[in-house]
């Protein structure tokens, strides 16, 4: 099969097209034919060295869409789509005609879906369902706050909120931002160069009821972003360091109890005087 590689990291120089092995599925596995494949800034980054999990040789990509074509029979001849894994990085990737997918990652492809459009929601779409429905269960009537909201994760998860009948509050670095995305009409829109977050969603909420809160990076973003740290609902929402399934590091824009909430909960919990009734020390 025809295929892109890379055989060294550091530069998207290094790609390189070239016939390749066919992937032989494993168990648990299927052989999909690629009709289409997108390129994520991941992707790039992979090229580049970036992603400490990825080994050389590697074929890049992450999302596909395409044909099974051997494997699980009761997935053969079907047209699936799908993302994510550790496709593209611990083992390789849908930039060739072929690739090989555990079935516990694919999504049979609608009829009125097309490979392309396919192979270009699936990261986005599959990460906001993941936080929306899966990880956050928004129900109808919440309010959901999307940060980075209009990039790709960004755009997706609002969709997939307002799908599910929530009220979508969502962000732009400045009012000039504000008609660059007339494809989300749903959304409720908060400049954060105007004034901080929590002052807008407490002003749009009225200080009523709970608001989750979806984090999205924006690809787009140059240079710093104005508002990198803030305290809401008793948590302190900045970058931290963290540590993936797969073992590399990444900095995430994380919560944690804020300083002045944990302040409070240990005034709280003194008040029980619990030391009357034990031997043992809050401090």
């Amino acid at each position: 099969m025809r295929g892109l590689f890379f055989q060294n990291t550091g530069s998207l120089d290094n790609l390189q097209v070239a016939e390749l092995p066919r992937p032989v599925p494993k168990a648990g596995e299927v052989l999909v034919q690629v009709h289409a494949a997108a390129i994520n800034p991941s992707d790039v980054k992979n090229v580049l060295g970036r992603m400490a999990e990825t080994k050389t040789p590697r074929v890049p990509g992450r999302d596909f869409a395409g044909r099974v074509v051997s494997g699980d029979s009761r997935w053969e001849g079907k047209s699936v789509f799908g993302t994510g894994g550790d496709i593209g990085f611990g083992r390789d990737g849908s930039h060739a005609e072929f690739v090989a997918v555990p079935v516990e990652g694919l999504v049979e492809l609608p009829p009125d879906l097309s490979y392309e459009n396919a192979a270009a929601i699936a990261l986005g779409y599959f990460t906001a369902f993941a936080g929306i429905v899966r990880t956050g269960a928004v129900k109808r009537g919440e309010t959901v706050l999307v940060t980075g909201t209009t990039g790709s994760v960004g755009s997706a998860a609002a969709r997939v909120a307002a799908w599910k009948g929530a009220r979508v509050l969502g962000t732009v670095r400045s009012s000039r931002d504000l008609g660059k995305r007339g494809d989300l009409p749903l959304v409720e829109w908060i400049d954060l160069e105007s004034r901080p977050l929590p002052e807008s969603v407490k002003e749009l909420t009225e200080g009523k009821g709970k608001t989750k809160i979806i984090y999205c990076k924006d690809v787009d973003r140059i240079g710093d972003y104005p508002k990198e740290k803030f305290d809401f609902l008793g948590f302190e929402f900045r970058p931290r360091g963290a540590k993936s399934r797969l073992g590399s590091y990444f900095v995430g824009f994380l919560p944690a109890v804020s300083k002045k909430a944990a302040k409070s909960i240990r005034s709280v919990i003194r008040g029980w005087r619990l030391h009357r009734f034990s031997d043992k020390s809050l401090l």
